[in-house]
């Protein structure tokens, strides 16, 4: 079993510099593992149907979250209160310097909309954009997420 989970774990956590195990990028993709693991054990599925649509999405988010950080966007995961209504995140400038803050709350769907509808306010032409980023990023491949 333990050998199970280590192998769950190496194919969903990618191998970055950031991703450190004290850091929040690294707990996210943690904890999807662990439910992955544990929806492969219960659901009787093959690991590749358990796995297929949170592997896309939390890489989606983590990819997106890279592009924000070459184009020098912080990119911060934090929990926003809001009595009356609810915002998975923005793009706020303060002293010259973009942050993107996403509700913490906020599916990882809605995280990944947030971050497409703020990339598209960038130039993108002068760097690299991985494909299927930069369909998402044009509109010619809506994301509707991973159900």
């Amino acid at each position: 079993m333990h050998q199970l989970v280590l192998t769950i774990l190496q194919r969903i956590i990618p191998k970055r510099k950031n991703a450190h195990p004290a850091g929040k990028k690294f707990n996210r993709m943690y904890l999807g593992a662990v439910s992955a693991v544990h929806l492969l054990i219960f659901s009787g599925k093959s690991p590749e149907r358990c796995f297929s649509g949170m592997m896309n999405d939390e890489i989606l988010l983590s990819q997106f979250e890279e592009l924000a950080e070459r184009l020098e966007i912080l990119v911060r995961d934090e929990n926003i209160n809001l009595e009356e209504s609810f915002t998975a995140g923005g793009l706020c400038r303060v002293d010259g310097k973009y942050i993107l803050i996403l509700n913490s709350k906020a599916t990882i769907n809605e995280k990944i909309q947030v971050m497409i509808k703020t990339l598209q306010q960038f130039d993108l032409d002068t760097i690299y954009v991985k494909p299927v980023l930069r369909e998402l990023l044009e509109g010619h491949n809506d994301y509707g997420g991973e159900t």
